[in-house]
């Protein structure tokens, strides 16, 4: 990467090698990965992620495991996060403050409060 700078909320990057505008459209929709150790701090409460992943789900208020997590899906409003449950089936929890309660990264813990009837969705 040669040059970055923010435009209208959004970061802009100049790539070596890539020197048009047509060149830079064919990259449009890319991802972009970072090595976790060149990340930008985060601020106090926010998160990254795919530190989500490999945490343990905890239902706070039945104390039962409900998955580990393997990923998330962006849904253009709230992530979806995907806990694959013990029986190998994938349970999506919006991430909501009001649903994930106690997020402990160092941990590798997130305790949860379901809506009714959450866990019985994407049941076969």
């Amino acid at each position: 990467m040669q040059e970055a700078w923010l435009h209208n909320g959004r970061a802009v990057l100049k790539l070596a090698g890539i020197d048009s505008i047509e060149a830079a459209e064919l990259w449009r929709g890319a991802d972009l990965c970072i090595p976790a150790l060149e990340r930008q701090p985060l601020a106090p409460g926010e998160i990254y992620f795919d530190d989500l992943i490999g945490c343990a789900a905890m239902d706070l208020d039945s104390g039962e495991q409900l998955g580990t997590v393997r990923g998330w899906y962006e849904t253009g409003a709230v992530p979806l996060i995907a806990v694959e449950r013990p029986d190998s089936s994938e349970l999506l929890v919006p991430f909501a403050r009001t649903i994930f309660e106690d997020v402990d990264i160092s941990n590798r813990r997130l305790g949860v409060r379901l809506p009714d009837g959450l866990k019985d969705l994407n049941r076969e």
